[in-house]
């Protein structure tokens, strides 16, 4: 139990084994701010009566929502259910829990993938709920919108400081490699340095490549929201926090191969999906309102992750 001293600021942060909870832990830290992380089966988000009890054993003063079932296209693909069902329980569960305590700080974090499939341009916040969702994470991505709105409906009542920030994908420290679950950058490392290994001549690419992403540094998202809890900033219902810039499919593929001075040929699995073909999100609320701006570049990034890998992963 972490109890309050004076006006000392407490983050209780859920997902914190996961990606974005690590580096948010080593964030706050480094500005001095205390948090609560705890695991599952002391916080299970899945049981409002496990919620409820938590919250009464623990003060704090913000929550920043980062669990959830998440993975690259083919899990989402799999698993469609499964991730609307889980990420819409957990989410309903907090957020209805931390109105009902009256906790009067909670950041949300969503996904590019909430906006709609069908735009060439880059996506802004008004954009939400504006048109179809991609099919290859439907679920993930209605699960998202059902939370996000769900919070815009409470902060509107109760003029609370409830929000959703939107990151494009992420790919950071402490991520998950498993090429069958991990999401492109991750998974793409995995392959590259496989193929390495096995001295193989061609890698292969689901669908045509011509498909682009937009990737955000794990580690700029969390000193963001560190900032924001520390400087008690009110952020707007909805906020696009991304990189500014998206890159094709192949380039990524190229960009880790000019880490690992490896050159393989690509082969195209056209009879895989491209998914939505862009889906670059518009920050520029964050930075003119919030002076956000990204610290990593992606090529910098990239060879960031890689060492890491072959620190801790690659035995």
């Amino acid at each position: 139990m972490l109890k309050k001293k004076n006006n000392n600021k407490i983050v209780l942060i859920t997902g914190g084994s996961g990606m974005v909870g690590r580096n948010l832990k080593f964030s706050l830290k480094m500005n001095n701010v205390k948090y609560l992380s705890p695991s599952s089966k002391v916080l299970n988000l899945s049981h409002i009566k496990s919620i409820e009890t938590f919250f009464k054993k623990n003060e704090f003063d913000y929550i920043v929502h980062c669990a959830g079932l998440v993975g690259g296209i083919e899990k989402n693909i799999i698993n469609q259910l499964a991730f609307y069902q889980e990420n819409l329980e957990i989410g309903y569960n907090l957020v209805n829990t931390a109105n009902k305590f009256k906790i009067k700080n909670l950041i949300n974090l969503g996904s590019s993938c909430m906006y709609p499939s069908i735009f060439k341009r880059s996506f802004k916040e008004k954009d939400l709920m504006s048109g179809p969702i991609e099919e290859t994470n439907y679920g993930y991505a209605l699960a998202k919108i059902n939370i996000a709105l769900f919070i815009k409906l409470i902060r509107e009542k109760n003029n609370i400081n409830y929000s959703t920030i939107i990151p494009p994908n992420l790919y950071g420290y402490h991520d998950n490699f498993n090429p069958s679950s991990s999401h492109l950058i991750q998974s793409i490392i995995t392959k590259c340095i496989d193929c390495q290994k096995k001295r193989k001549k061609n890698i292969t690419i689901w669908g045509t490549g011509k498909a682009k992403r937009e990737f955000l540094f794990t580690s700029d998202l969390t000193d963001f929201i560190s900032k924001v809890i520390k400087n008690d900033l009110k952020l707007p219902i909805l906020l696009n926090v991304g990189y500014g810039e998206d890159f094709y499919i192949k380039e990524y593929y190229d960009f880790v191969q000019q880490c690992l001075g490896t050159r393989f040929k690509y082969k195209f699995d056209k009879k895989k999906p491209d998914g939505v073909f862009r889906k670059l999100i518009d920050s520029s609320v964050a930075k003119t309102k919030f002076n956000w701006i990204p610290k990593t570049d992606i090529k910098m990034g990239i060879s960031k992750i890689i060492d890491f890998y072959k620190k801790n992963y690659d035995i």
